[in-house]
């Protein structure tokens, strides 16, 4: 008898936690700010931006907890973590995560950790990059001159066209360029 009462209660307090996760689910994903640090986090935490704190640099997200409910959380970047994951609805310092500093730019730097570049043989290699939103891979590119370096399900590619990818890293330096057939049509108007 006791057994079952233990039990009954042990099932009501699981349906009341999985209702009290669900309360806190969002219905619609708030964007991330451009200028985040990279780190596994982007994924799983939403709203992520940065401010300022007495004197202090903050990063600060709505992150997933393990049932699905958004927890706020916050972390003082002060230098010392160059990446950034989510562990159950906190963010921490992911160092498996953080890229050595000569990497190239380009556009997988948020989605992938790890990464490394060797100037001689021009190889980027990185640990762990995402394919899905809980999957990660090892990818490595051989980085050619002038190429954009993109991430695509997994896989380290490099196009030299950054026009389709221009809208992905929205920072106040991007510049959207012109369609080559507008930009072929005022050269011939500025000719005449």
């Amino acid at each position: 008898m006791f057994t079952k009462t233990i039990f009954k209660v042990a099932v009501v307090m699981t349906a009341i936690m999985m209702c009290v996760c669900a309360w806190g689910a969002p219905k619609q994903k708030k964007p991330n700010a451009p200028n985040i640090p990279p780190g596994s986090y982007t994924k799983s935490c939403q709203g992520c931006l940065i401010t300022k704190e007495n004197d202090n640099k903050i990063l600060s997200c709505l992150c997933s907890k393990s049932c699905g409910a958004l927890n706020p959380t916050k972390m003082i970047l002060d230098g010392s973590c160059r990446a950034f994951g989510n562990k159950d609805g906190e963010l921490f310092c992911d160092k498996a995560m953080e890229n050595d500093e000569n990497i190239p730019k380009g556009f997988y730097e948020s989605e992938c950790g790890g990464c490394s570049y060797d100037e001689k043989t021009r190889m980027l290699t990185c640990k762990r990059c995402h394919k899905s939103r809980d999957e990660f891979v090892e990818a490595s590119l051989e980085v050619t001159e002038g190429c954009v370096i993109v991430l695509d399900k997994g896989v380290l590619k490099c196009r030299d066209d950054a026009k389709p990818f221009m809208g992905m890293m929205k920072d106040d330096n991007a510049v959207e360029e012109q369609p080559k057939e507008n930009q072929k049509e005022e050269e011939a108007k500025k000719e005449l």
